[in-house]
């Protein structure tokens, strides 16, 4: 996908969120104005719209001069995002701050691209990153053609191309990032946050983010970019949970007799903790497996702490049974996958294990089978 339909993507995203902001004010100062002159304007009208709980409103529908001159007051409590639409497929994403006098000129079968904006600062910033993005998308299109058009035995010039085209994507990347640098107060930086993936270019989000926060923070906008860094953060946390040389979170829970077990009781033995439940096929055949590495290095100060995803205690205990799963520790607080260590350890599939040394810190996480087996051999050596 080009950078020009990611952006486009992502500004169409914009304007389906819910806005929270009031169309009428008694204040003066909060009307803005637009006007312009657009040529090919004959026969059209232009539909200003503002998106209120997921819905179009339509704010107010603009007849032109014959000249092809238009105006429009709108009331504008706070900065947002509007749209002037000569068609569905045919509009221009405005940003409005009270009190504005925007003016608008170009062509208007061709509101997506080309306008020339002033009087309004974040508008202006907002289409100065639509110009830039527009020329990146022609030049990469241009090169995908070439590459495209090489014959197999052109390699040498395919790499040619290929390398301009790397070049030139780096090149808009790094007009992105200077682009969010510089504007990260202002909400045309989300334009520009369509074109990056937070993967790779976490930090321009949270620079995003935090420069939105005094000015937009209290828009359904602002609240969806947190979300999603918060939520990719909470993601990369997950992964670093069980890093080697974690250390796990505390498990307290009740075994088969009602009696509380915590994992911390085993501080001082190499711990298996194992994720497991007796409607789990992958489990229950790997049960014999743990059996059989428990019975071989027990002794030497290997132990399993089992934690169950039931929901009935009576499958627990039959399967605990069933299974000869011997060692002592074996905790549910039977709410299935609402399991409160579940949750705490962010299991989403089981069987999931993670293998701690004697000070509870981690050794390794997912070892099942030959794999588990390999790594006790490791640290008992034999």
């Amino acid at each position: 996908m080009s950078n020009l339909k990611k952006i486009a993507l992502f500004i169409g995203f914009l304007t389906i969120i819910s806005c929270e902001n009031t169309t009428s004010a008694d204040v003066q100062d909060n009307v803005a104005s637009i006007s312009g002159k657009l040529d090919n304007s004959e026969g059209k009208e232009l539909v200003l719209m503002r998106f209120e709980n997921n819905k179009p409103v339509i704010l107010d529908t603009i007849s032109f001069s014959d000249a092809g001159e238009f105006e429009v007051k709108v009331n504008v409590k706070n900065i947002d995002f509007y749209q002037l639409a000569a068609s569905q497929q045919n509009a221009a994403i405005l940003i409005l701050s009270p009190g504005e006098s925007v003016n608008l000129t170009g062509d208007a079968n061709n509101l997506r691209s080309g306008l020339k904006v002033s009087g309004s600062e974040h508008t202006v910033l907002l289409w100065s990153y639509y110009e830039k993005a527009q020329e990146s998308a022609l030049v990469s299109n241009q090169l995908r053609q070439e590459i495209n058009a090489l014959t197999p035995d052109q390699s040498a010039k395919k790499q040619e191309l290929i390398d301009k085209f790397n070049e030139s994507s780096k090149s808009f990347s790094d007009y992105t990032k200077t682009y969010i640098d510089k504007n990260s107060s202002s909400p045309a930086v989300l334009s520009a946050l369509g074109s990056l993936r937070i993967e790779t270019d976490f930090d321009y989000f949270v620079k995003a983010r935090d420069g939105l926060k005094s000015t937009f923070g209290t828009t359904p906008y602002y609240k969806d970019l947190d979300k999603m860094v918060e939520s990719y953060k909470a993601e990369q946390s997950k992964g670093k949970m069980f890093e080697p040389g974690s250390e796990v979170p505390e498990i307290t829970q009740n075994d088969p007799d009602g009696n509380p077990r915590s994992l911390s009781s085993l501080k001082g033995k190499v711990v298996l903790i194992d994720f497991w439940a007796s409607w789990c096929k992958p489990c229950r055949r790997e049960n014999p497996n743990v059996v059989r590495l428990y019975n071989k290095y027990n002794k030497k100060g290997f132990d399993v702490f089992s934690v169950s995803l039931d929901k009935t205690k009576d499958k627990w205990i039959q399967a605990i049974s069933a299974d000869g799963l011997v060692w002592e520790n074996h905790v549910s607080d039977l709410q299935f996958w609402n399991s409160a260590a579940a949750k705490l350890y962010n299991v989403s599939s089981i069987p999931f294990t993670v293998l701690i040394d004697e000070e509870g810190k981690v050794i390794g996480q997912k070892l099942r089978g030959a794999a588990l087996e390999a790594k006790l051999k490791e640290i008992y050596g034999f």
